[in-house]
């Protein structure tokens, strides 16, 4: 039974980490444009989000290596928690 719960627990934990990743993506949208204008009077070294957009890499970002962190912790979450509830009710 503990097993269950604990699994159940980082299923918990995944679900919020997801919501608090995907809110926080629609900020920095909304962030974005902005700061690209007010980065336009510094010199081009110090562009971090011009420069960001321009040298931005498809594997090796952020909200990839988040959202495989997180479907892994979910898989394993459920994994335990099937195994728990299982032997739960198969063991008397």
């Amino acid at each position: 039974m503990i097993l269950a719960l604990l699994g159940g627990f980082v299923v918990i934990l995944v679900t919020v980490f997801w919501l608090m990743d995907i809110r926080s993506r629609q900020l920095l949208k909304l962030a974005v444009p902005a700061l690209k204008t007010l980065e336009q009077d510094y010199p081009e070294e110090a562009r971090i989000f011009s420069n960001d957009a321009i040298r931005r890499g498809d594997l090796a970002r952020y909200t990839f290596a988040f959202r495989v962190l997180l479907a892994g912790q979910l898989v394993f979450g459920m994994g335990v928690a099937a195994y728990g509830l299982h032997h739960w009710y198969v063991t008397p």
